[in-house]
């Protein structure tokens, strides 16, 4: 993961810094962003995902969360709000993948993966504003 996310930081001015990449130890599939450059992947997503693409596509929604201080941010009141804020770090995150030359279509593939875990409105949504971005 490491090696990664330097990739994603050594192309996007806005992600640069030191970041930390941990596995947490559970099924579940997700990943978080901390203040201070730290993301953190479940094994369960991990071993759900399929390439280093799709990795580098989890690292940079989260580096996007982390860019956008979201970690600070109060907790989302509703789903229109959560809506919100997930695509928006999935746009940023494109944008960090494209920057590194990272095939864009990882985002999706891990969208897709992941939509089961998540409110089926939230992950409708976010395939859909991905799938009507320009290319």
């Amino acid at each position: 993961m490491q090696c990664i996310g330097l990739r994603l930081t050594r192309c996007t001015s806005e992600i640069q810094g030191d970041y930390q990449y941990r596995l947490l130890d559970t099924d579940k599939l997700n990943a978080v962003s901390l203040p201070g450059g730290r993301v953190y992947l479940t094994y369960g997503l991990y071993e759900r995902l399929e390439s280093d693409e799709q990795v580098a596509a989890v690292l940079a929604h989260e580096m996007a969360h982390i860019a956008s201080k979201d970690h600070f941010k109060p907790r989302c009141s509703c789903i229109a709000e959560a809506i919100e804020r997930e695509t928006s770090a999935d746009a940023n995150g494109l944008e960090y993948l494209q920057n590194a030359g990272i095939d864009c279509r990882s985002m999706i593939e891990v969208l897709r993966l992941i939509a089961d875990a998540q409110p089926r409105e939230l992950s409708d949504n976010r395939i859909r504003c991905l799938q009507e971005r320009p290319s």
